[in-house]
């Protein structure tokens, strides 16, 4: 104590002499600085009794605790103003700071007000003596950090998150450094290679343990791929069990999000099994494709629900119609028979006739007359509607032959036009201008269908992307004509159009402008795919920013000779 009693003295000695006016002011005073400290301080600063009973509180802390003043916080606690369970933990705090003379340095708390708002704070809790020396109560400093354990959290959620769907990847995921020494082995690759993470981290992947086979330099092959912005697809072969198995796989150097380092990220997977099976190769390639339009039909599958539940709810509504009629008509049926029989006998009795005349008032027989057969109309309409959705898509989904044959074109579009009709009809009125004298085409239809429904879907993401008022629609317009020993297909939408500085990429694997969730950016690249490789055509686009986009497809009439 007499050595802070010291130091103030030196304090104000050094004052003093340096300045003799300001020495003798107020600001020397101690009482003043620390209502200087409480008043204008934005951390919350307190002083309590022997009991936890407020002494005197900062001003940001009597707002904090709804407080027009701090000294109607004075004889209260933490009890007062905290939900029920929080005093204890303060109290317990400050029990040990009182008795064992210590300090607690930044400890985290969380306070919840009784109005339910839930902060958090960096809080130190110290001892308060008197002048002989005797802890007489705390005082503390509490730092709002709400928004860094906010922030914490945040992070702490997104690293879970990327760490869980990292490991659930279905394939090989390993990750190099630039360097060439591997820091990321997922699940998948520790099972492949019967290779732990511990085992497999900060070692080449040529040398991780993997017993590769043939003379491939690993490494070296790996390094000199630095730089190089396109992938590299390779098949190398390795031992596992005594067995020889064959490793596909992807390499590509990326860099991360700010310019940061270079690494190299390894996809693949064991193929050992699909390359046995090159006899079910093409039945496999079936399947794939069979899957890919099942996928699309599947994100349709609500839109699709939604057109089949519009007819069907008025097919039920008329069937119900029917039934609530027919009772009434079969009672006036029966009359008639009776008054039938009754008229052969040449004996009509007046209550038969009464019953009838009863019966048929109650049918009302004039207005099942006009309602009925529109009631008939209006079922049939809704079970074609029905059946044409369902016809659209069993085509669609059909697994298709895996040569090529003579395909409607025209009829195909149709068919697309139907399936999709619920991503489009909302923002888009949909034409055609189809030539009635197309011939037939020689293609996978499958494929061609799933081109199509990409092409169209792309065309309804643009049209929403544009503002309108008034709930106005755009256009999409889908178009065939004959040209030369080929048919051209064209589908066109009044959106946002493609940016310049993008149109070279739009063919490009997983390349998209769509938002996340909403694009894989796989479907113009299937198509190109499908177009110019299975099909020797030919797929390109006319933009105008802000006008909107036409994609053009050309297919050859004649089967080109494969060489």
């Amino acid at each position: 104590m007499g050595g802070q009693v010291k130091q103030r003295s030196q304090l104000l000695t050094e004052i003093s002499d340096a300045d003799a006016p300001f020495a003798d002011s107020e600001l020397a005073d101690d009482s003043y600085l620390l209502s200087a400290l409480l008043e204008h301080s934005t951390d919350r600063v307190y002083f309590k009794d022997s009991e936890s009973r407020f002494v005197r509180i900062s001003r940001h802390k009597a707002e904090l605790l709804g407080l027009s003043d701090p000294s109607e916080a004075i004889g209260k606690t933490d009890q007062d103003f905290l939900a029920d369970g929080h005093e204890a933990d303060r109290r317990q705090d400050e029990l040990y700071v009182m008795q064992s003379g210590r300090s607690l340095i930044g400890k985290e708390e969380r306070e919840e007000g009784r109005d339910g708002t839930v902060t958090w704070t960096s809080t130190s809790k110290m001892p308060l003596f008197n002048a002989a020396g005797k802890c007489i109560g705390t005082f503390g400093i509490s730092h709002d950090i709400s928004r860094l354990m906010e922030a914490e959290s945040a992070r702490s959620s997104a690293h879970y998150d990327s760490e869980l769907f990292i490991n659930s990847l279905p394939f090989i995921l390993v990750g190099l450094t630039v360097e060439g020494r591997i820091q990321r082995w997922n699940p998948v690759a520790a099972q492949v290679f019967g290779i732990s993470n511990s085992a497999a981290m900060g070692k080449p992947f040529g040398l991780c343990g993997i017993k590769w086979l043939g003379d491939c330099d690993i490494d070296s092959e790996i390094r000199s791929l630095t730089g190089q912005t396109t992938p590299a697809r390779w098949d190398l072969r390795f031992e596992k069990a005594g067995e020889e198995r064959l490793l596909g796989i992807t390499l590509r150097w990326i860099t991360r999000l700010g310019g940061g380092t270079t690494e190299l990220l390894i996809v693949g997977a064991d193929v050992t099994e699909r390359k046995r099976a090159d006899d079910e190769k093409l039945a496999l390639e079936a399947h794939l494709r069979q899957a890919q339009k099942l996928e699309a039909i599947g994100q349709l599958a609500a839109g699709i629900a939604h057109e089949i539940n519009t007819p069907i709810q008025y097919v039920g509504d008329n069937t119900t119609f029917f039934r609530d009629s027919w009772g009434s008509v079969a009672n006036m049926l029966t009359a008639a028979r009776q008054l039938r029989e009754e008229l052969r006998s040449g004996t009509v009795s007046q209550e038969t006739i009464d019953v009838f005349d009863k019966c048929s008032k109650i049918a009302d027989v004039d207005y099942l007359a006009q309602e009925v057969p529109q009631a008939i109309d209006q079922t049939l309409e809704g079970v074609q509607r029905v059946a044409k959705i369902v016809s659209a898509m069993k085509e669609y989904s059909h697994p298709g032959s895996l040569e090529k044959r003579a395909v409607d074109l025209n009829r195909a579009i149709e068919t697309t036009i139907t399936i999709s009709r619920n991503e489009w009809k909302y923002v888009a009125e949909m034409k055609t201008s189809l030539d009635p004298e197309l011939p037939l085409v020689p293609c996978l239809a499958g494929e061609i269908n799933q081109v199509l429904l990409n092409l169209v879907v792309n065309a309804s993401h643009a049209i929403a992307d544009v503002p309108r008022e008034n709930g106005s629609l755009g256009t999409i317009t889908l178009s065939t004509r004959r040209d030369g020993d080929g048919v051209e297909i064209g589908v066109a939408d009044t959106g946002t159009g493609i940016p310049d500085h993008v149109r070279d990429k739009v063919f490009d694997p997983f390349f998209t402008t769509k938002e996340v969730g909403k694009g894989t950016g796989q479907g113009l690249m299937l198509a190109h795919s499908v177009v110019v490789k299975k099909h020797g055509g030919r797929i390109w686009f006319d933009s105008e920013f802000g006008k909107g986009t036409t994609f053009f497809i050309r297919l050859p009439i004649i089967v080109p000779v494969e060489k």
